[in-house]
């Protein structure tokens, strides 16, 4: 099975950023930028993933007025090229959004560059103190040990799972098929 690379789904709870944002558009769009690797077996499923299940969602929900536009672009499986669409000043302009709304509970799943960014600068607009909840996905609790001393820091109350499986006869039978 593939092992997804650091960048491959860059699907963030900040979603309306520059590359996808059109001034011009309709009120019932809500434009949503999505990048992902799409030169990976990974990128690809993600990309028919997310598409059938808008398709899915509003076969079932034919009334819903607010309709997700989705701006997909092509990470050429390169951490920079994706995180250069997104600036420290999009994601501070994007933090101070969500402090406004109702929400308190983020889910995080990104690369190790991108989380070092976002979890830095939650914590200088003050995100990551009480009142507000950080998971962070089995994919960045993974990355951890490579993230610096100051972003770990940064990351106190952060909370995430990671996928244990002890050594056992079964294990290797099962590795062995």
């Amino acid at each position: 099975m593939e092992r997804a690379p650091p960048a491959i789904l860059f699907l963030l709870l900040i979603v309306d950023f520059g590359i996808a944002q059109n001034t011009t558009s309709k009120a019932d769009e809500f434009h949503v930028g999505v990048i992902l690797n799409l030169g990976s077996l990974v990128g690809k499923v993600a990309r028919t993933s997310v598409s059938l299940a808008l398709q899915d969602f509003y076969a079932v929900h034919p009334n819903y007025s607010t309709k997700l536009v989705l701006h997909i672009r092509d990470s050429m499986a390169s951490d920079i090229l994706a995180a250069s669409a997104v600036t420290s000043e999009n994601i501070v302009q994007e933090l101070y959004k969500l402090m406004t709304m109702q929400t308190r509970v983020f889910i995080v799943h990104m690369s190790s560059t991108m989380t070092s960014l976002l979890f830095t600068k939650a914590q200088e607009v003050g995100m990551m103190n009480k009142g507000f909840v950080w998971i962070i996905t089995n994919g960045v609790a993974n990355i951890l040990e490579s993230l610096n001393p100051s972003v770990i820091e940064a990351m106190n109350g952060v909370i995430g799972v990671r996928h244990h499986v002890p050594k056992s006869q079964e294990l290797d039978s099962f590795s062995i098929k």
